[in-house]
């Protein structure tokens, strides 16, 4: 699949459009820039981790789940997770939900303070009345939650499989009510600024469009008061991985900056199969 330096390679081109898994061009589709840079060193600024998910098989072995971003944040499956050949993205995570999940290491170079960006590649495959951990960073339900991105099928609410995120705890609990994700491959990507206005401090993204905008009381992201949790891929902890993500995900990244607009449908470019 696609490496870092490939993606900032023709990211950084004039004239690059979409990569394809070896990092080639294939068209000249990159979506005009807003005014933000978007050159691929500026876009990879900033990068905690990427994982692409895309290694031959995944045993359980430490650290085997390997981070493209240079910084060694590695992570290690558990559950029955494993990787799996898709026609449309190549190799890729295949869970299966319950406690089937990646974790990376709590440390500081993962724990993101007035900025934040996570973006994936997701395929949920079922629907359930719990939550899909996407990416999480916390140790339970109410209990050192820097912040969570999954799916939630709310029944009293009406709303089925909707992107839904937790910023610094839970008290702020936000859900894009616009766009459900059942069956077919979509890009999420959740950007959080502390810098800006309380009502304008998330944003939602899908396949590199801006779909919602909303409130989040905190300025920042506490850091752990009691505990180290890891960082969660295709789970949501509840003291143990759990609520597990039924489907299939790829290219998780994490950004300790608010990528822009021009960014974001930049990363999707460069990510987008064929």
């Amino acid at each position: 699949m696609r490496t870092a330096l490939a993606i900032a390679a023709c990211l950084g081109a004039a004239g690059c459009g979409r990569l394809s898994f070896d990092g080639t061009q294939i068209s000249d589709d990159t979506p005009p820039s807003d005014g933000a840079s978007d050159g691929g060193e500026d876009l990879l600024r900033g990068c905690l981790l990427h994982l692409r998910m895309d290694e031959p098989a995944w045993t359980g072995a430490p650290d085997e789940v390997k981070d493209g971003c240079g910084a060694d944040h590695h992570g290690t499956a558990f559950g029955g997770a494993t990787t799996v050949d898709d026609p449309e993205r190549g190799r890729v995570a295949e869970l299966a939900g319950g406690a089937g999940c990646v974790q990376v290491a709590d440390a500081t170079g993962i724990q993101p303070t007035t900025k934040l960006t996570v973006s994936a590649w997701i395929k949920p495959t079922a629907l359930a009345p719990s939550s899909f951990g996407i990416v999480s960073k916390r140790v339970d339900f109410g209990d050192n939650t820097a912040f969570s991105v999954f799916l939630w099928t709310d029944n009293s609410g009406g709303l089925s499989n909707q992107v839904y995120v937790d910023i610094d705890t839970e008290n702020d609990r936000t859900v894009d009510p616009t766009t459900s994700y059942l069956d077919a491959w979509r890009q999420i990507t959740v950007v959080y600024d502390g810098a800006l206005a309380v009502p304008s401090r998330v944003q939602f993204f899908a396949d590199g469009a801006l779909t919602f905008t909303a409130s989040e009381t905190s300025a920042i992201i506490a850091q752990p008061a009691t505990a180290s949790p890891p960082l969660s891929i295709g789970c949501l902890p509840l003291g143990t991985p759990a609520q597990g993500f039924v489907g299939r995900i790829s290219d998780v990244a994490v950004w300790d900056r608010a990528l822009s607009a021009a960014e974001v449908q930049a990363w999707y470019a460069a990510t987008k199969p064929p």
